[in-house]
């Protein structure tokens, strides 16, 4: 009878009656109460006399021995109801859950004696809850406050891990309801999570890469020095090869154009604009006529340059770098603003000093000085131009000091700032997903300890 019951808990008895707040709770769809809903849970129910008849208890193999007092104070929870009596061993004179666990056991029983429920940091969350729904005891009225915060993060870290696996489940090859659009978008856009994605994403780094360095190689010299270039001897080739890249690149944009969920949002961004600004030159070259127009157009073609950032797609580390560039935007205004402040001083202070002394001056404007205390402040140093006085000198010893203290602040905030991407990036990659730059307040908690 006890090894029977003990594999399911069927609560049938009519002394069995539990509060609104245990029919309504739901484990697999955990939703955490705020603290001020903790204060307001069940208070046991302490009787005059506490009966002080020892129980044994039989978690797995394990026996716990407690008083039947503190089990009674509980009754709307399985050891505290009469609900107990089910698992009762007349052989052995205890109660035996032969599935319970007894590691977790320990927690609960603590409950019944000091009424407060503790969470251990290294037990799983799943099983901990499972155990807590089987003996009817709802963790969130019931917490500690110094258990609390782990419970609450282990929590939504194990609700943020069901949405990613749920996600995983609804991807093009397990989710056959998707349409067109979405199967498409899925391809060219999450390239990891469907067979073809990879096919694609080499297919277009491929020639990606030949764009790119087909573009490097045309501007070499074929032959003497002052012959014609590549480009210029072998234009044909260089025409078909260009042909070929840019009619891939065009069928790639409309595709992404038309399986976009926002197309107008896939319109505004960045890379976007690069893809536009690398194939328009091509095709206006049919309807333009006047070369000085055409030509214009044509450099327009340098952007194709920029198509190598697409391999930030693939490459973790380069997206890492690109992330960590437009979290510390901020900063590096704050710092342009700082740099052009200085220059504008010191170029003032050096163009006066200059402009005083009777030899000849290289500085003839405050502009060409702005341009010395740039190059000055950037530990560069041209040479085209230089300080002639004393005073000159000093100015200019003195802002090239400013310049490297300037230079020197915004490195420890972007190392920062990388450090807490690459974390977030490598979590993310641990969850199976894909960090897309955007910050939560769990991930910004576990960076700041990692940190700190």
């Amino acid at each position: 009878m006890a090894s029977a019951a003990a594999s399911f808990w069927p609560p049938v008895a009519a002394s069995y009656d539990p509060s609104p707040v245990l029919r309504s709770y739901r484990p697999t769809s955990l939703r955490l109460s705020p603290p001020t809903q903790i204060r307001a849970s069940p208070r046991p129910r302490r009787p005059s006399i506490l009966d002080k008849r020892k129980v044994t208890i039989n978690i797995g193999g394990r026996r716990y021995i407690t008083r039947r007092g503190y089990l009674d104070k509980y009754p709307q929870t399985l050891l505290g109801s009469s609900e107990r009596e089910f698992f009762w061993d007349t052989d052995a004179q205890e109660y035996t859950f032969e599935l319970a666990d007894p590691d977790t056991f320990r927690y609960i029983l603590n409950f019944y004696r000091t009424d407060v429920l503790h969470f251990p940091k290294a037990a799983c969350w799943t099983t901990y809850n499972e155990e807590m729904e089987y003996f009817g005891i709802i963790p969130e009225l019931y917490m500690g406050d110094c258990c609390y915060e782990d419970y609450r993060h282990c929590s939504m870290r194990h609700n943020e891990e069901d949405f990613v696996r749920r996600k995983i489940l609804d991807r093009v090859g397990d989710n056959p309801h998707l349409s067109v659009r979405q199967r498409m978008w899925d391809v060219l856009q999450n390239r990891k999570g469907s067979t073809l994605g990879p096919v694609v994403n080499y297919v277009t780094g491929y020639f990606i890469a030949v764009s790119v360095i087909s573009n490097i190689v045309e501007t070499v010299k074929c032959g003497p020095p002052d012959g014609p270039t590549c480009g210029e001897r072998y234009s044909w080739a260089f025409r078909c090869l260009d042909t070929v890249c840019v009619a891939l690149f065009t069928i790639e944009f409309f595709a992404r154009f038309f399986s976009a969920p926002d197309r107008v949002k896939f319109l505004k961004s960045f890379m976007t604009i690069i893809d536009i600004l690398a194939i328009l030159p091509f095709y206006l070259g049919f309807f333009i006529k006047q070369d000085k127009i055409k030509r214009a157009f044509m450099t327009l073609r340098v952007c194709r340059s920029f198509r190598i950032l697409r391999f930030s797609a693939a490459s973790p580390g380069l997206r890492c770098l690109l992330y960590t560039l437009k979290k510390c935007i901020g900063e590096m205004l704050f710092l342009l603003l700082a740099v052009f402040m200085v220059a504008l001083i010191f170029a003032t202070l050096l163009y006066t000093t200059e402009k005083q002394s009777e030899t000849a001056s290289t500085f003839s404007s405050v502009p060409e000085a702005f341009w010395f205390v740039i190059v000055t402040m950037t530990t560069l140093g041209y040479g085209d131009m230089v300080p002639r006085t004393n005073m000159g000198k000093l100015v200019a010893a003195a802002c090239s000091v400013c310049g490297v203290i300037l230079m020197t602040i915004p490195v420890t905030i972007i190392v920062t700032s990388f450090s807490r991407v690459y974390k977030k990036s490598q979590k993310a990659k641990k969850h199976g997903r894909q960090y897309d730059g955007k910050d939560n307040d769990d991930d910004d908690d576990d960076d700041d300890e990692g940190i700190g």
